[in-house]
């Protein structure tokens, strides 16, 4: 859990956020994200 926390930071930089690679790495497979209309990104 600790590892989760530490890393959780890097998903606010822009750069880590225009990295296919780097967002693959840093959330589950199984993630979906909510946009502000609710709609699945």
């Amino acid at each position: 859990m600790r590892a989760v926390i530490e890393e959780e930071p890097r998903l606010m930089d822009p750069a880590a956020r225009s990295s296919r690679a780097e967002v693959a790495r840093l959330l589950d497979p199984e993630f979906t994200e909510a946009g502000a209309a609710r709609t699945r990104r």
